[in-house]
């Protein structure tokens, strides 16, 4: 197959890039960049230039390359994750699916495990939630009143998740070609990814991991091999209209700042901090590591028979590729 990458020099386009060449399909690797195309052309890539910030012009590049897959890997935003990317998203996939429908071709959009992103007062909360969960969940269910979570983290999250699921719902509406979902949990491995490095740096900042409240916050995490896996998966047997999750494991923020702060030379300690502490430190991504993001992968691994094998998210961080 003919497979175009939006965000082949990502953090996940890299690694899937190079595992779908080995497989031996035709792979495209799309970039912002002009000066990045020559380097994908000498790494044995073609190329093409795109950026979903600009829709017509993305739209008449995947026209002229005529892929039989469209993987998106990026964000507009560079992971940042505000309403202001989302929506960018949103425009880019909306316009992805009217350049793809009806000529037989499959798209798959990387959205994630923020669209079940709750608000608990730095505690956990249920459920984990699977593929067929309703989107987007009411503001009672992702902010409870009884935490009192600040009205502008609220609205924020909020109307960037809005966006999101706006993208996924443009593309599970549309006929006319194969689309699919992925929602990766939070993704680490090869010292790499947006949260981890983002908690580290802020750890860095003030000399200590902090963790908002209690430190019970969970997230789901996933290998960047494992999420690899599943994107062949998807690309080989998925579904049109299906959504499959990437989560192989479990981890509380309190362990994770634990981890964090041994490696960083702080020793056995963590800093509990308010939640507005937390959005002063990290800005928006402050507020992501702040709240819950809990998936169940149950269905995609008895529908796709995908099976993660790595799990070991604190030790990589403590002794592995972040600590190097």
């Amino acid at each position: 197959m003919r497979i175009l990458i939006v965000g082949i020099s990502g953090y996940i386009g890299k690694a899937l890039g190079s595992a779908l060449k080995s497989d031996g399909h035709g792979v495209i690797g799309m970039t912002r960049s002009a000066s990045a195309l020559d380097e994908l052309r000498k790494q044995g890539f073609e190329a093409a230039l795109g950026d979903l910030r600009e829709p017509s012009a993305l739209s008449a590049s995947i026209l002229d390359v005529d892929p039989d897959v469209v993987v998106c890997t990026a964000s507009a935003g560079g992971g940042l994750g505000d309403a202001k990317a989302f929506s960018a998203d949103r425009d880019a996939v909306i316009a992805l699916t009217r350049v793809l429908q009806g000529r037989d071709k499959t798209l798959v959009f990387t959205s994630g495990s923020a669209v079940f992103g709750t608000f608990a007062g730095g505690g956990k909360s249920d459920p984990a939630y699977p593929e067929d969960a309703k989107l987007p969940l009411t503001r009672a269910q992702f902010a409870p009143a009884q935490f009192e979570t600040p009205l502008t983290f609220v609205e924020e999250l909020e109307a960037a998740i809005g966006a999101r699921v706006e993208a996924e719902q443009a593309l599970l509406q549309a006929n006319g070609l194969r689309g699919m979902i992925i929602r990766p949990g939070n993704i680490y491995g090869y010292g790499g990814s947006i949260d981890i490095p983002k908690h580290i740096e802020i750890a860095r900042k003030i000399g200590v991991a902090p963790y908002a409240g209690p430190g019970q916050t969970t997230h789901g995490y996933v290998h960047l091999d494992d999420v690899v896996s599943l994107y062949r998966l998807v690309i080989e047997r998925g579904i049109h209209r299906g959504i499959y999750h990437a989560v192989a494991e479990e981890v509380c923020q309190k362990d994770l700042a634990h981890a964090i702060s041994r490696m960083i030379g702080a020793g056995d300690t963590a800093q509990s901090v308010s939640l507005e502490r937390m959005f002063e430190l990290g800005g928006v991504r402050g507020l992501r590591l702040s709240v819950n993001k809990r998936l169940a992968a149950d269905k995609t691994r008895r529908e796709l028979g995908w099976s993660p094998t790595r799990f070991e998210a604190l030790h990589d961080v403590e002794f592995g590729s972040y600590a190097r």
